[in-house]
Formats: C-alpha cells, structure tokens, sequence
C-alpha cells in the first residue's frame, strides 16, 4: 500500500487506503449537508462537520485531491450552479444571484472558476444551455 509523505506532510504521512475512507466521509458530507452552499464556508468548519481533524483534511485535499481547499468547494459550487442554470425557474434570476446561491461570495472567483471549467462566460454558457432546451 502506498504512502503519501511528501516534505510538508512527512511527520504524518496517510496511508492510500485511509485517504479513502476520509474521502468517502468527505464526499458523503457534501453530497447530504451541502456545506458549499455557505459563502462563509472554512476548512475547520468542514473539518467539524465531517470529523476530520483540520491537519488531516488539509492533507485530504493536497495530496489525494491534488488541489487546495477552495478549489474543492468551488467545484461543487459551480456543479450546483450549473444544475441551477439548467432549471426553468432560473430565467428570473440573474447569474449573479444564481452564484450567490450556489455559496460564491465574490462575484470574480466565481467569474474565474467558471471561465477555467468552461473557457466561456457564464452568460455565454447560459445562453447554450437555453439554446439547446429551446429545440
């Protein structure tokens, strides 16, 4: 079984089968409680609501998800957002606010985020979608 020990982490190196299980509990928790949907969300409120110590977390995301904590949220913001944006009954909201719902509490991470994932703007993207459900 393999050891993850790279020099930030090498005094507590996670085995690969315990990244596992912590990702299985992490992912678990995201998927039920929705904690990304709080714009206010940190990493030792996630820790809290998962029962992983901060450290162990933090290690979680660097080394088995290879991307920091933000990154990891905001991906599920975005998948929310864009579930959001597929939705009928989005029409009446602005794009902004769609965000603001989805847990972004800064209208330019969430334009980064969004432009990285799909190289087009947000409203460039809604526009495909209603596009598309309009045939």
């Amino acid at each position: 079984q393999a050891i993850f020990h790279p020099v930030k982490y090498s005094n507590k190196p996670i085995a690969q089968d315990t990244f596992q299980q912590l990702a299985i509990r992490l992912e678990d928790v995201m998927k039920t409680q929705q904690p990304y949907l709080d714009k206010n969300l940190k990493l030792i409120d996630l820790a809290e609501l998962s029962g992983i110590k901060t450290n162990d977390l933090s290690q979680l995301f660097n080394e088995y998800y290879t991307q920091g904590f933000y990154e990891f949220v905001n991906a599920y913001r975005l998948r929310y957002l864009e579930q959001l944006m597929s939705d009928v009954e989005s029409a009446k909201y602005t794009i902004e606010a769609l965000a603001e719902k989805s847990g972004f509490n800064s209208k330019t991470t969430f334009y980064k985020v969004f432009k990285k994932k799909h190289k087009l703007t947000p409203k460039a993207y809604l526009k495909q979608i209603r596009d598309a459900n309009s045939h």
